[in-house]
């Protein structure tokens, strides 16, 4: 049987990272070997906006690069959402 670790994937979360200090966390992440981000985007009508907004997202895939961005979108208008991730 397959190890199971060598078939998982993870991904951190940045919801609770302190938004200060974000750059750093991603960054200690990777460092880890993590090589993807779950990012929450709300828009404050489906569910409250307790996330990142949509230029601190483009900063992220930014700045990095080599990080896979599984983005969950909580929002009532998706391709509004969207447009603003371009």
């Amino acid at each position: 049987m397959e190890d199971i670790l060598s078939i998982q994937e993870f991904s951190a979360s940045v919801m609770a990272a302190h938004p200060l200090f974000l750059h750093q966390a991603v960054a200690s992440v990777q460092s880890l070997g993590i090589q993807s981000l779950h990012i929450d985007i709300m828009d404050d009508h489906h569910v409250n906006n307790l996330a990142l907004n949509y230029d601190t997202v483009i900063a992220l895939a930014k700045a990095f690069p080599a990080m896979n961005l599984d983005i969950h979108l909580m929002v009532n208008q998706v391709e509004n959402a969207l447009s603003k991730l371009k």
